[in-house]
Formats: C-alpha cells, structure tokens, sequence
C-alpha cells in the first residue's frame, strides 16, 4: 500500500526545517509478498526521502510489513534486499532513519545498521502486544524501540493515577 500523494510537501519541509524540526516518517504497509508492489513502496519511500535530504532534513521510512501476513519472513528478506538497494545509491553524507516491523528472524537488519547512510532502525510493534514486541525487540541487536501502540496498551482515560501508574 504506497502512501497518498502529498502535493505541498516541499512547502511542509520547508515550515518544518524553519521550526527546526529534525526530519519527518512516511509509512506504507506492504501486506503479502508481492515483488514488483514491494520495489513500489521502497521506491516510493526512497523518493520521498530524497526530497526530504534536499530541504535538510533526515527522512524517516517506514515500510510497515503486516504482521498478520502468512509469508511476513519473505515479505521482510526481499525489503532488506531493495533497501540496501536504495542505500547504495544515496550520497555518503546522507543519513536515514528506518522504522520497521520487528523481524521474523532475529538479527535480520544488522545490515542496514551497518550502511554508513543508515543513522538508526527503530522497531515498531506493529500491533504485537507490548510483551511480545519486547520479547522480538530483546532478539534484535540494536534496533530501538518505537512501540506507539504497545506501550499504550492498557490505557485508558478513565484510569486512577494509581492503575496508571501499574499500567
């Protein structure tokens, strides 16, 4: 699933690196394999980023692969293959961030974090629930956690300060 065209986007860059903010996430969802939609959202996500680069700011990718898909590990192996791709052909002084779904296999990003354009990879939770996604974290050499929807798991507006707190 490619992100929606945003048609004033270098105006957005432009009021986001004037209110110093450090750069920006586009996120598509990539829900079975299918190679030739893979190679568009990566495509997608690294043009985007290149506009980003060019304002100034760090771009953020975020190809969420489903959790739920039946052949995620596949899904996941061919990602790494065209963003390593993708980082081969970006200046040596441009940096990315990535956020991705935490992997089938543990360990599966260490090539992307070790690109020389690739500044940090945060997991994202992708719907596990906030103990598995710390468990498949714990399993993944120097991914960091960016779990939105984990760590809010259990909230609610109605709660104590106390259940919040055990929350």
């Amino acid at each position: 699933q490619l992100m929606k065209e945003i048609p004033a986007l270098d105006d957005v860059l432009d009021r986001g690196m004037a209110a110093g903010i450090f750069g920006t996430k586009g996120r598509s969802r990539i829900r079975h394999l299918d190679q030739q939609g893979i190679k568009a959202v990566v495509q997608q996500q690294f043009d985007i980023a290149r506009r980003v680069l060019a304002k100034g700011l760090v771009p953020i990718l975020e190809p969420e692969v489903d959790i739920h898909a039946s052949d995620k590990e596949a899904c996941e192996r061919l990602l790494l293959d065209l963003l390593l791709e993708g980082l081969r052909q970006l200046a040596h002084e441009d940096w990315v961030v990535f956020k991705l779904t935490l992997p089938t296999q543990p360990d599966l990003y260490l090539p992307l974090m070790q690109h020389p354009c690739t500044l940090r990879v945060l997991a994202l939770s992708g719907g596990y629930a906030r103990e598995e996604a710390c468990k498949l974290l714990a399993q993944n050499t120097g991914m960091i956690a960016s779990f939105s929807r984990a760590f809010t798991e259990g909230l609610r507006d109605e709660q104590s300060e106390e259940d919040f707190s055990k929350t």
